[in-house]
């Protein structure tokens, strides 16, 4: 899907991913200043818990690992598997 919005001649489709990944991490980090360095009352402290942890959990990795790749579980055993049948593992 992402290399047929490569290939369009819009700019905001192309670009559509990089803008999403900003908004959320501009949005992220304003949050983590928000409730870091301003009040937050008692009553709301759960709702402002079960957000910080959404974002520390799952969206800011999400992103990261968007970007910069994730190595699943199962093919990084395959990997060591291949490299230990190959004799690199000695």
């Amino acid at each position: 899907m992402q290399m047929a919005a490569m290939q369009s001649t819009d700019v905001m489709i192309r670009r559509f991913l990089y803008y999403y990944a900003w908004y959320w991490g501009l949005f992220a980090g304003a949050y983590f200043f928000a409730v870091s360095f301003l009040p937050v009352e008692n009553r709301n402290r759960d709702f402002v818990n079960i957000i910080l942890g959404f974002l520390i959990g799952t969206a800011v990795p999400a992103i990261i690992a968007f970007f910069y790749g994730q190595v699943s579980k199962n093919r990084e055993d395959g990997l060591k598997q291949k490299a230990a049948a190959a004799g690199g593992d000695k």
